[in-house]
Parts: C-alpha cells; structure tokens; sequence
C-alpha cells in the first residue's frame, strides 16, 4: 500500500531488509466525506453556471431569429443554397 524506503531504524516488523512502508495519501474519513461534499457542490455550481451561460445563448438566438426574414413554417436553422 505504500512505497518502501531505506530506513535507519531497526526492528521494523513486516518490511525485509530495512525497509519502512511509506503511506501516501492517508486522510480520514471525516476529511474524505468533506472533500467529497465540497466536490460534489462545486460542480452543481458549474453545472448551474453552464446551463445559464446556455440559456443566455439560446435566448440570443431566438432574438435573432425574429429579426432575420422568412416564410412561415421555413427552418431557420438552415441554410438555403
């Protein structure tokens, strides 16, 4: 579970040789469970700002759709050749 370095003290049970395990990455639960929480809330806000930012911009084409010429029942989002 974790890296093996040389060590200076001896006695060390389960390593061979000298070898102490190194854990990285070790938190706690409680700090696990929080991290977790404070992803998981950044990225409803992201998903919020996204589907505003979305919304904002099928608003503006709307507008833009009432201002460009047509016949009625004629897709705008097509370009006529």
């Amino acid at each position: 579970m974790g890296l093996l370095t040389n060590a200076s003290e001896e006695g060390v049970d389960s390593p061979p040789a000298g070898l102490t395990p190194i854990v990285v990455g070790h938190r706690t639960p409680q700090m696990t469970v929080s991290m977790e929480h404070e992803k998981r809330m950044r990225r409803e806000i992201a998903n919020s700002n996204e589907r505003r930012r979305m919304q904002s911009i099928n608003a503006g084409f709307q507008n833009l759709r009432t201002l460009i010429p047509h016949h009625e029942g004629e897709k705008l989002s097509k370009v006529n050749k």
